[in-house]
């Protein structure tokens, strides 16, 4: 082998080293935006679950019970937090996600004296209701047992990663309202 010939391979092997390192540092930099978004989604998704908490204040008053003023206007107060929390189109780009937010499902739980009272929406955003008795145990979709009044909701988010691939991510969170402070020793 001649002198030229052993420079080509060290080069050779030298650019092969570059690209892998390249491509490697480029993977981790999307799993470390991968991490970034997710709790940023779950950050928005908890943000906007606490904002559609509002409790009828008069029912409060005469019986001590959380319930929600209005299942309606609970979901628009969730919708409107969690597009707040997602920012501007410009910021959304930036993450890489390139469609609206979608709702799969959102549903009110209420602890009425000795029921659980159920409202979800169908895809025509119409309520339904749907009572449980007190005994049984009524758990969240995403496997939160029911004890307070709470609020379930979740969502998928198309995100553009690597090379265009696209990905949706699916989030789902269960805020509930403790009536009153607990205290551990």
């Amino acid at each position: 082998m001649k002198k030229k010939d052993k420079g080509a391979v060290h080069k050779y092997f030298a650019m092969t080293v570059l690209a892998w390192a390249v491509i490697c540092w480029g993977v981790l930099l999307e799993v470390m935006r991968a991490g970034y978004v997710n709790r940023y989604l779950e950050d928005c998704l908890t943000q906007a679950n606490l904002a559609a908490i509002l409790i009828d204040p008069y029912h409060y008053g005469s019986t001590g019970e959380l319930v929600f003023e209005d299942a309606e206007s609970t979901k628009a107060i969730f919708l409107d937090f969690l597009e707040r929390g997602l920012g501007s189109e410009v910021s959304r780009q930036k993450l890489g996600i390139t469609k609206d937010v979608e709702v799969l499902d959102f549903r009110i739980y209420e602890v009425i004296s000795d029921s659980v009272m159920e409202l979800s929406f169908d895809s025509d955003n119409h309520c339904m209701q749907k009572w449980f008795d007190k005994e049984t145990e009524v758990v969240a979709p995403d496997g939160t047992m029911i004890q307070n009044s709470s609020v379930y909701a979740k969502i998928a988010v198309s995100i553009e990663f690597l090379f265009g691939v696209e990905i949706t991510a699916i989030k789902e969170h269960c805020v509930d309202i403790v009536s009153e402070e607990k205290i551990y020793e």
